[in-house]
């Protein structure tokens, strides 16, 4: 389905046709990046209209990656560190931490103030394949929802689901619906997504779970289809940036030794950049 009528003026659903269309007006390379106020925008432009963007030539270190984020935004700080790395060793209790497949989904569902942004950067993966990255632009698919289920979309903007994270030191909880929406003109604020995330459903009663599995099950099937996926394998020397409020983020399994790295960035720091530079009010 294209969807003909956007529900902002400064941001632009997609599907897999369309963002590829667009793709050159998402990359940037570092030199670029931290030579020109121009490209600054651009970067944030992009993120604002599309969710999601791309630093080309960044040496695949930490200390570069970090760099290449300050140039836009601070990082955030949370239990995994401003900046984090991490490969197949169990060192949160994370399904990201391991070498699985991981279904489209979003970050931090458990906490009070999900993360704003995600940058990621593989930096290394040796002596195997796969880990291929897929994207899809929950705004696209909530839109299409609406205008040909709505009250599956109503359903899932009204009930709050919950989601948890538990290790030794950090007991982390939140509930908030799959699709949150602006109370008084109604746009799309935040979508949540993490099946991984899930906590015990306690927040509506018995009755009333049928109903919203069936609008869940309905919004999935959405999201799920191949052609509003964006997939591509992300090497070293390549930072992709994304709205964690917006944009569902997977992986493929991967055999070999891999390591990622990137950071969050708190959405307030996100917006108010966009004002500084004029891109929304």
């Amino acid at each position: 389905m294209v969807i003909r009528v956007q529900e902002s003026t400064v941001r632009t659903p997609w599907n897999q046709s369309l963002i590829k269309a667009h793709e050159t007006h998402l990359r940037t390379t570092l030199a670029e990046l931290v030579s020109s106020e121009v490209i600054v925008r651009k970067i944030v432009q992009s993120l604002i209209r599309y969710g999601i963007a791309f630093i080309d030539d960044v040496p695949p270190n930490t200390t570069m990656t970090e760099m290449a984020v300050r140039r836009l935004f601070p990082p955030m700080k949370t239990f995994f560190g401003e900046m984090y790395t991490f490969s197949d060793v169990q060192d949160h209790a994370d399904t990201a931490y391991t070498k699985q497949y991981l279904g489209l989904h979003t970050d931090n569902t458990y906490f009070c103030d999900a993360a704003g942004l995600q940058s990621l950067h593989c930096i290394r993966h040796v002596n195997g394949a796969g880990g291929e990255n897929f994207f899809a632009d929950g705004l696209y698919a909530a839109l299409e929802l609406k205008h040909c289920n709505p009250r599956a979309f109503e359903i899932l903007t009204r009930v709050s689901v919950p989601a948890e994270y538990i290790e030794e030191g950090q007991y982390h909880k939140h509930s908030a619906p799959i699709i949150r929406v602006d109370p008084v003109s109604g746009e799309i604020v935040q979508l949540r997504l993490n099946v991984y995330d899930r906590a015990v459903f306690d927040s509506i009663p018995q009755a009333q779970m049928q109903d919203f599995y069936e609008s869940f099950r309905v919004y999935l099937e959405i999201v799920q289809r191949i052609e509003n996926q964006w997939s591509f394998k992300l090497n070293p020397g390549t930072v992709v940036i994304f709205d964690n409020w917006r944009v569902y983020h997977g992986r493929h399994a991967y055999t070999g030794s891999r390591t990622m790295t990137g950071c969050y960035v708190q959405r307030t720091d996100f917006l108010s950049k966009a004002r500084i530079l004029g891109i929304i009010d």
